[in-house]
């Protein structure tokens, strides 16, 4: 199971560093050893919010959507955005994280998305957001994602799921083949346990870490989650992985984060 994790940059450098996910998102799914599942018969458990609008979508000309994602496929090659336009993906958390990424991967024409989010848009959304404006504010992410998502790119099945990820929903959300999973989830124990449960079903997953208040965007890592330093959710995440004997290739023990900074600290006050 590929397990990468993002340290994303508060709102002076989103732009910059949600480009550098979005990136090595759709490349992940482009350069797949493995054709996407995404081939496969359509009875997975992935539905789309409005069959008329998906329809209609289906019926636009071939060339049109081939002329949409010719940059995509300049880059990636015919064979790579053919494994894109393939791919099933599941994005939980569409705040301002979830909501870049769900936005890039639709427009770079994935063949299906299931958006996963229990909140609302409110107005302090608004600064971060991929689509929300202030006629969504009270409505729920899920819908306005979704939405938008139709307007960009109506080839894309949308599965809106207004819910949480928990132990009572894990099997449903991440039903059907999928391809890849982003977690943009900001809550450490529900990150966790979403980890848990893509390792266990071996489902591919990227994961979103926190760099609140930074300002440097030269120093957005996209790495494995072993290799994440300088950040207090990846430690802790780590941290929680460990207790549920999930192995992510890391070496740390089960001391609480911060427990071996608060012993060094002590031994240099007792010198």
């Amino acid at each position: 199971t590929t397990i990468l994790v993002v340290a994303v940059a508060s709102i002076a450098v989103y732009e910059l560093g949600l480009r550098a996910l979005a990136k090595r998102v759709v490349e992940a799914l482009a350069f797949v050893g493995d054709a996407p599942k995404g081939h496969h018969e359509d009875d997975d458990g992935f539905s789309s919010g409005e069959e008329e609008t998906t329809r209609k979508g289906r019926s636009l000309p071939e060339e049109m959507v081939e002329e949409m994602l010719s940059r995509h496929e300049a880059f990636f090659g015919k064979e790579g955005q053919g494994r894109v336009r393939g791919a099933r993906v599941v994005v939980l958390g569409l705040g301002g994280v979830g909501s870049h990424a769900a936005a890039m991967l639709a427009r770079a024409g994935v063949r299906s998305a299931r958006l996963v989010d229990f909140d609302q848009v409110s107005l302090s959304s608004l600064n971060r957001h991929a689509a929300a404006t202030l006629r969504d504010v009270g409505t729920l992410k899920t819908a306005t994602m979704g939405r938008f998502v139709r307007s960009v790119a109506p080839f894309v099945e949308v599965d809106e799921r207004a819910t949480m990820f928990s132990a009572s929903t894990k099997d449903e959300l991440l039903a059907g083949d999928i391809d890849l999973v982003l977690d943009c989830i900001d809550d450490v124990v529900t990150k966790a346990d979403l980890v848990e449960a893509c390792v266990r079903r071996h489902i591919p997953l990227i994961s979103a870490m926190g760099a609140a208040g930074k300002a440097d965007p030269t120093r957005l890592r996209v790495a494995p989650l072993a290799d994440a330093v300088h950040d207090p959710l990846a430690s802790k995440l780590r941290w929680k992985l460990r207790g549920k004997g999930i192995d992510y290739g890391g070496k740390e023990d089960l001391s609480p984060p911060g427990a071996a900074a608060a012993a060094a600290l002590r031994l240099s006050s007792l010198s």
